[in-house]
């Protein structure tokens, strides 16, 4: 009688170690998961975090160059500055058609901040500085970066002139910036805005 009874303790004991077993497998299992998805969204709260920063950087950084250059500009073409302008290369193609973009002088060289433009030098939906070169042809100089995608409606120069000579322009330059990420970045980020405003150098 003492053997089967101790038979039956073992077998109970065996029975009560492997089930605890799988209790502690499943628990292990669950706090796994857990610990897996803190980290992704971990991971993706960085993410989108970094790339909130790069967006406002990136933008920032074109209007202080903004600033800077017609801060610093001897002369703003007042022909060639504001929301629907069109000047052409020597061999008479279009270097900007019919879309905001602001001519100046910097140094004796002739520079162009410009809206991109689906076929010309500056590409759609970018904002571009170009810098003419020994043949008066204009020259891709700087482009926004790609996480960026600027909007037609929101972004624009405008020029408000007091007073111009053929060296020097006295005057106010007023730039708007808007600027959502670009469709390929997956990010969730708000509509950014800038506005630079620039008494020139000579007002």
């Amino acid at each position: 009688i003492m053997k089967n009874i101790n038979k039956k303790t073992n077998k109970n004991i065996k029975a009560y170690s492997l089930l605890e077993m799988l209790i502690t497998l499943v628990v292990f299992a669950i706090l796994m998961t857990m610990i897996v998805q803190v980290l992704i969204l971990s991971i993706e709260s960085g993410r989108q975090i970094a790339g909130r920063s790069k967006v406002r950087g990136d933008l920032s950084e074109i209007a202080v160059m903004i600033r800077r250059d017609f801060r610093n500009a001897s002369r703003i073409n007042d022909a060639q500055c504001g929301e629907n302008v069109t000047f052409q290369n020597p061999d008479g193609t279009n270097v900007v058609d019919g879309t905001t973009a602001c001519v100046f002088n910097l140094s004796g060289v002739n520079y162009a901040w410009v809206f991109g433009y689906p076929g010309k030098i500056c590409p759609e939906n970018k904002i571009c500085k170009l810098k003419q070169n020994a043949s008066n042809a204009y020259e891709l100089y700087y482009q926004s970066s790609d996480i960026l995608k600027f909007d037609t409606v929101g972004t624009r120069f405008e020029l408000t002139l007091y007073q111009q000579t053929d060296t020097t322009t006295q005057g106010i330059v007023l730039v708007s910036l808007m600027a959502n990420v670009s469709d390929n970045v997956k990010i969730d980020v708000a509509t950014q805005y800038r506005q630079v405003s620039v008494f020139t150098r000579n007002f």
